[in-house]
């Protein structure tokens, strides 16, 4: 499933216990435009809620 910029946009940190972090994550098939903006929406969350780090799904 390949996100929108409006959903990139409305993204929010995940934190445990929710259910989605049990997932397993997809394999990257390309790093595209889209995917390079999903990167930076996470590091700019990360940025300002004074996180440390990002952990992806396993």
């Amino acid at each position: 499933m390949e996100l929108t910029r409006e959903q990139i946009e409305q993204l929010e940190i995940v934190k445990y216990p929710q259910p989605v972090l049990r997932q397993t994550a997809r394999k990257v098939e390309r790093f595209d435009e889209n995917l390079e903006l999903l990167v930076l929406k996470m590091i700019d969350l990360m940025h300002r809620n004074k996180g440390v780090g990002l952990l992806p799904i396993r």
